[in-house]
């Protein structure tokens, strides 16, 4: 486990280890039963998901940070050509028209120039 998902689940109440990250209570509604997902990501240092659909800089603002980039560790995130959510495409994944390109906020996803050619 990383540091910064560390202090993050730090700061989550009700928190509890499942078999694929850990589920907490969302710090973004009033939950009562925890429906935060939050693990490790491949590119970023923390990834959440709330099944109750509060948006990733929701969360990020709940917990004291600016931002879902400032959350996951990953300053170079831009927007999604399908939602528009701001900051929920990480630019490594866009590099060159070869490499391929994941939406963390509506899970969308094509080749880089699907991607270039929607921006």
């Amino acid at each position: 486990m990383n540091e910064r998902l560390r202090d993050v689940l730090a700061d989550l109440e009700n928190t509890r280890e499942s078999s694929d990250g850990w589920m907490a209570r969302c710090p973004s509604h009033d939950d009562r039963n925890p429906s935060l997902w939050i693990n490790e990501g491949d590119d970023v240092d923390v990834v959440v998901h709330c099944f109750a659909s509060c948006s990733r800089d929701e969360i990020a603002r709940s917990l004291g940070y600016d931002s879902y980039p400032d959350l996951c560790g990953n300053e170079d995130l831009i927007a999604c050509p399908s939602c528009d959510e701001e900051e929920s495409v990480s630019v490594d994944a866009t590099e060159g028209e070869t490499g391929l390109w994941y939406c963390n906020e509506c899970e969308e996803g094509g080749t880089g120039a699907e991607y270039v050619a929607e921006t």
